[in-house]
């Protein structure tokens, strides 16, 4: 009988610890939820007393109209505290998006006051308090989420039905009011064609004013859903997301469009998507998992610098020329009357330091042999010393030149190998080297194939020998032919350039 009792006791002792636990977090989600509508509270309270100071500035423009609104917003203005509603929070916003677009009419008939700079300061205060609200009802809503999914869940909501925690309201739109909040402060039809006229003339100048909740404008170019938040703007004018991801232009020109210029674009646009549609992809160029794309359509004689055709698609006439660098120095330059490839001094500054690397990479070796002699596992009893070897170069910088309405200089690059730093090692350098020497050859050869098909390829000269300067002959030329001999092997040089190296190296 005895092992019955304790076993309820402690199932019940259980059973309480979970309802305590339980109805604790609950009201630490309800607690969350409050905390969240003081600070709308709050910044509504600051967004109220910026706009009372904006009025008070109108004033000595226009004294009447200006007190009638003050009076209004005073009478309307009511305080927002953790029991709030979201509706309240709504209804406030109506009272401080109708006073915003009077006022806008107002400025609009008196332009002085906006040239103060009491003005612009105060307005830029009223931005900032809006932005802060806007944090503050995301924060609002999530904590919502998060209340209202513990009262939903079983078997939490046991708990929470029997202890009174409910479901909260979400802060979002306004729209189980039909009639306009300011239409009831007034209910004058003179003041309702006022208000009229004022939506109009802030939605001109930006309907971001007119409260964190209130629709943006439908899309000036194609009529829209424009996006209410972080929506796009040119000249004023609300763009829908669908007409601003087509523009792709050099970012000085797009960040300087005019309504006209992006029209005219668009038109431009819709003609490039003939070239897209037709574009058959003959051979992509891939500097890596995020980084450029190129693809090239050798039949039609197009590129494109996407790995798909979906930018623009320029014609092969329009390349005038091309420079590929490793870091500063030329690699290869392309035009129409030939292209010039400039051999790379990389293997044989790598070539330089592969005995030095060699020694290196064995004392490492040797240094974790004996660090594990004693105990057999690595714990640091070694001393060991780092070596950092400098990569003969960075990045492969490629640089094309078109002649385009949005384009004239487009820049790209890819990165070039690393030394591991553990165990560096040559061949495997010169090894990735290689790689993505190819892949630069294969640009070149795209480039050649859409814009220039008749141009020349020629050698300039080898490594960074100057025009005109001879250098003398290493002490043992046939041990550095040999390492060049490799290299030609490995296809990391060419014939051309290996026999170039070696009429040097010989003297000849």
């Amino acid at each position: 009988m005895l092992p019955t009792v304790i076993a309820v006791a402690a199932v019940a002792a259980l059973l309480a610890a979970w309802v305590l636990s339980t109805r604790r977090k609950l009201a630490v989600l309800e607690e969350n939820v409050n905390n969240a509508m003081n600070q709308i509270g709050v910044q509504l309270s600051c967004r109220f007393e910026a706009l009372s100071a904006l009025l008070e500035i109108a004033k000595g423009c226009a004294g009447e109209e200006c007190q009638a609104l003050v009076e209004a917003v005073n009478s309307s203005r009511s305080a927002i505290t953790g029991r709030s509603a979201p509706a309240d929070v709504l209804r406030q916003e109506a009272v401080i998006a109708h006073t915003l677009g009077r006022l806008t009419l107002i400025v609009a008939q008196h332009p002085d006051i906006k040239d103060g700079q009491a003005y612009q300061k105060t307005m830029g205060a009223v931005e900032t308090f809006e932005s802060m609200m806007r944090t503050s009802c995301l924060i609002y809503n999530d904590s919502v989420m998060r209340l209202n999914r513990a009262v939903r869940l079983f078997p939490t909501a046991l708990i929470a039905a029997a202890m009174g925690f409910r479901q909260r309201d979400y802060l979002g739109d306004r729209r189980e009011e039909k009639t306009p909040l300011w239409a009831k402060l007034t209910g004058h039809k003179a003041r309702r064609r006022v208000r009229q006229r004022a939506r109009k003339a802030v939605r001109g100048k930006g309907s971001d004013k007119m409260g964190l909740f209130s629709k943006k404008p439908p899309c000036a170019i194609c009529g829209g859903k424009v996006p209410r938040i972080l929506a796009a703007k040119i000249e004023g004018e609300y763009i829908c997301n669908t007409c601003f991801g087509k523009i792709d232009m050099e970012s000085g020109r797009a960040n300087n469009l005019t309504m006209q210029a992006f029209r005219q674009y668009l038109t431009f646009y819709e003609e490039n998507r003939k070239l897209r549609e037709k574009f058959i992809v003959s051979e992509r160029i891939d500097f890596g998992a995020f980084d450029t794309k190129i693809i090239f359509d050798f039949e039609n004689k197009l590129f494109c610098m996407s790995k798909n055709p979906d930018k623009t698609v320029f014609e092969g006439w329009r390349l005038k020329s091309f420079v590929i660098k490793e870091d500063s120095t030329p690699l290869f330059e392309g035009v129409a009357e030939g292209i010039r490839r400039y051999p790379s001094t990389v293997p044989e500054r790598v070539m330089a330091l592969s005995g030095e690397m060699a020694q290196y990479a064995a004392s490492r070796r040797m240094a974790k042999a004996l660090d594990r002699m004693d105990d057999g596992v690595e714990n640091g009893s070694v001393p060991r010393y780092d070596v950092d070897f400098p990569e003969p170069f960075s990045k492969f910088n490629v640089e094309i030149y078109v002649e385009h309405p949005y384009w004239s200089h487009i820049t790209c690059d890819m990165d070039g190998p690393r030394f591991d730093r553990e165990y560096p090692d040559a061949s495997d350098y010169l090894s990735a080297y290689r790689e993505r020497l190819e892949v630069i050859v294969r640009l070149v050869q795209g480039f050649k194939e859409v814009a220039f098909p008749d141009a020349s390829e020629r050698l300039a000269g080898f490594g960074a020998i100057h025009q005109g300067q001879k250098r003398a002959a290493p002490a043992n030329a046939v041990e550095e032919i040999r390492k060049y001999k490799a290299l030609l092997d490995d296809g990391i040089i060419t014939e051309d350039e290996f026999r170039e190296k070696k009429r040097q190296l010989m003297g000849l």
